[in-house]
This record gives C-alpha cells, sequence and structure tokens, in this order.
C-alpha cells in the first residue's frame, strides 16, 4: 500500500478473531472507490494465498457465532477547498447539497451494498 502511494496511516484489531480495520490516505471518490472496492480485495486475497490462507472479509457475516463484519467510507463533500455539507440558519444546520448528497446515498443504499457488504463472493 505504501509503494502504491496509498499512505496507509492506521490498522486496528477489531471486534472478532481475525478482523482489522486500515485506513489509508483520502483522494477523489473514483480512486478510493477503485482501491476499495477492486483493488483492495484483489491485494488482500492475493496476500492470503500467497501464505497458504483464505480471506474471507468480504462477506458481511461468515460465522454464525462470531461478530459480523461491515464496511465504511469516511466521505465528506467539499468546493473550492470549502465544506458544503453545513449552512448555519438552517433547522438541522445542513445545505441544500448536502440533503441532495444524503438524500442520493440513501436512494442507492441497497445497491451500495454490493460494495461495502456483498452476500457472496
Amino acid at each position: 500500500m505504501i509503494e502504491l502511494g496509498w499512505n496507509p496511516y492506521q490498522k486496528d484489531h477489531e471486534d472478532a478473531n481475525g478482523q482489522f480495520e486500515m485506513n489509508w490516505d483520502y483522494s477523489d471518490c473514483l480512486t478510493t472507490g477503485d482501491r476499495h472496492v477492486f483493488f483492495l480485495k484483489f491485494l488482500v486475497k492475493t496476500l492470503a494465498e500467497k501464505h497458504g490462507l483464505r480471506a474471507k472479509i468480504f462477506f458481511p457475516k461468515p460465522f454464525q457465532n462470531l461478530t459480523g463484519n461491515g464496511c465504511h467510507a469516511h466521505i465528506s463533500l467539499w468546493e473550492a477547498n470549502k465544506i458544503n455539507f453545513f449552512e448555519s440558519g438552517e433547522k438541522l444546520g445542513l445545505s441544500k447539497i448536502a440533503y441532495n448528497f444524503l438524500g442520493g446515498i440513501m436512494k442507492f443504499a441497497q445497491p451500495l451494498t454490493a460494495f461495502f457488504n456483498p452476500p457472496k463472493k
């Protein structure tokens, strides 16, 4: 990951055996999406196979008796070096673009599960 320029800065053990969280520097949404969805999965599976192991990290609940897996992404909304998410004076403090952004996430929540918690290989 370092050689690829991802700049990983944190890794933590999570709840269940063999569960870890890895964080790397942010980038634009397309680059980050490609890193997560395609290359990271390929990288983890390849490294596991190289060491005679099998990576099952991409299933939401691979073992009934252990904590399930999750995937989350840290997202932000910027334009010209300014965060566009907040607007003072609004009831909830959110801007119009923030409501549209969140509405898009909610509208496409089901298809997004294909990336974040796929049910099968």
